[in-house]
């Protein structure tokens, strides 16, 4: 069956209809005037980033020369058929001087021939290791994220991310909250044993709001062959939830059992996100092109690692990026339709003020996968780097709409642009929420300690700067400055004078 793209959008108890042009809470149509209705799709169509006013103008009005008020009404009005009228907007907000922006998750489905598809909504539960070993969790892990990227294929269902996973511990229960953020019709959830070679997966999916199990099945496989198993869950979990298009089985980008587990056992400690980690899963990572040269994933893999390493330069890391870079170029000439290889290669071209190249590389890691908010994170944070904060935050802004539950990293890099743009109480609640969270996050506490010195409160930036030194007791200035790489000589005087005022050694 063919798609025709999307023509239903899901958010809450309301389904917006384009093709019908209706909007319909709890399956009644609300009577909508046309020119609310065109708003409300017109948001729907362009959220994760900020509608300005002058847009709505040319797409809602024509061009023609309205006041700022018939806009505020036609808000105001699409805001009360959507019952956004709370004093926290869960729907449409206004930013201010700017516009407006849809910020309530979206699901979205499209008619097949002779039906309408209904959105389900899926959370992939970590796996339970069952083979008594702890060194076997990274197996667990790595097919949970595998299974979430193969079964997120289909339009007409919404699966959580793997930040969102990691939310649930292997074997817990969903939270109640969670649930009803994410308005889950199913989860997934399975353990894994694996003796030797041998390799046995028991699964089931769970109606989430009954709590009645609607499939489970056992598989097992011998000789290494995993590949197998995973895309045998995704068909069936296909079937169980009377979908009617075949997903695609993701790109794993290699044939080889060996590779792929090497390159699970790598993914497990990178996605640690800390230089020791990052040093270990390099390991893990060169040794699966070893058994594949042709494994594109596993190059792209490095080049992050290799870029990480020098950043925070390690003993033993590269002078330069240069070998980061080639490593991305590799992934991309194995597999130029990778999202994840054109990202680490601008991510790295970030890091050596080449602002062209990096743009075009993130440009088309997102025409690859026009939904991959990893993607939109990196690039808004790259822009950041390269002193280019207030485009930086919109793409942001694109990854938070897209990622609900966003791990404390993406938040630095928000309260990074918004440091650069001197958004002092907004950076502060900000950065000083990811340190509460995350104490050790180095790139945090540097720019908290800048932000502080700048703003004049010195104490506590020297207290930040000493809780830097507790944690990393060899960073400098010299450390930041690799770190925070700005092309700007302005902003690189900015961050030097900052952190000599917080207390911060030069050498």
């Amino acid at each position: 069956m063919q798609e025709t793209g999307p023509q239903t959008f899901q958010f809450g108890d309301f389904v917006l209809d384009k093709r019908r042009f209706e909007l319909r809470h709890h399956d009644e149509i609300l009577p909508v005037e046309p020119q609310t209705l065109g708003l409300i799709i017109y948001l729907v169509e362009h959220r994760g980033r900020v509608v300005s006013r002058d847009e709505l103008q040319t797409a809602i009005w024509g061009g023609r020369v309205i006041s700022d008020w018939a806009i505020s009404a036609a808000i105001k009005s699409a805001r009360q058929a959507l019952q956004d009228t709370g004093r926290t907007k869960r729907i449409i907000r206004t930013i201010h001087g700017r516009g407006f922006r849809f910020i309530a998750p979206v699901s979205r489905s499209t008619p097949v021939t002779g039906r309408t598809l209904a959105q389900k909504t899926l959370l992939v539960l970590p796996f339970r290791n069952l083979s008594g070993e702890a060194s076997q969790d990274y197996l667990a892990l790595g097919m949970t994220d595998d299974l979430i990227t193969d079964l997120s294929q289909l339009s007409s269902l919404t699966v959580a991310s793997r930040h969102v996973s990691a939310r649930v511990s292997p074997g817990g229960t969903v939270p109640d909250d969670l649930a009803t953020a994410l308005k889950l019709s199913h989860f997934l959830e399975g353990s894994v044993r694996r003796h030797d070679d041998d390799l046995r997966v028991n699964v089931q999916l769970v109606d989430a709001r009954t709590g009645v199990q609607v499939w489970a099945n056992r598989f097992e496989s011998s000789g290494g062959n995993f590949f197998s198993i995973q895309n045998k869950i995704s068909a069936e979990t296909v079937k169980a939830l009377n979908l009617h298009l075949a997903p695609n089985p993701s790109l794993r980008g290699t044939a080889d059992p060996h590779a792929y587990d090497l390159c699970l056992r790598g993914r497990a400690v990178y996605f640690q996100y800390s230089p020791p980690a990052m040093a270990q899963a390099l390991e893990f990572f060169e040794a699966a092109t070893e058994k594949d040269p042709g494994f594109a994933e596993a190059y792209a893999y490095q080049s992050y690692c290799r870029t990480a390493l020098h950043v925070f330069n390690r003993p033993g890391s590269d002078s330069t990026l240069n070998p980061a870079i080639k490593l991305a170029e590799k992934a991309i000439a194995l597999n130029d339709r990778s999202a994840l290889a054109h990202t680490r290669l601008g991510w790295a071209l970030g890091y050596v003020n080449q602002p062209e190249r990096a743009v075009a590389s993130f440009e088309t890691a997102l025409a690859c996968e026009p939904g991959n908010a990893e993607a939109y994170q990196a690039y808004g944070e790259t822009l950041n780097r390269l002193g280019q904060p207030q485009a930086g935050l919109q793409q942001l802004e694109q990854a938070f709409a897209l990622e609900q539950f966003a791990p404390p990293s993406w938040d630095f890099c928000k309260g990074h642009s918004l440091v650069l743009l001197q958004r002092w109480n907004e950076a502060i609640d900000c950065l000083q929420d990811v340190v509460d969270r995350v104490p050790q996050f180095i790139p945090a506490q540097v720019q908290l300690a800048r932000l502080y010195a700048e703003t004049g409160e010195i104490t506590k930036a020297r207290e930040t700067v000493a809780n830097i030194a507790h944690y990393a007791p060899n960073y400098r200035l010299d450390n930041a400055q690799r770190m925070f790489p700005y092309p700007q000589q302005a902003e690189r005087k900015r961050l030097q004078n900052a952190l000599l005022a917080a207390g911060m050694n030069s050498q």
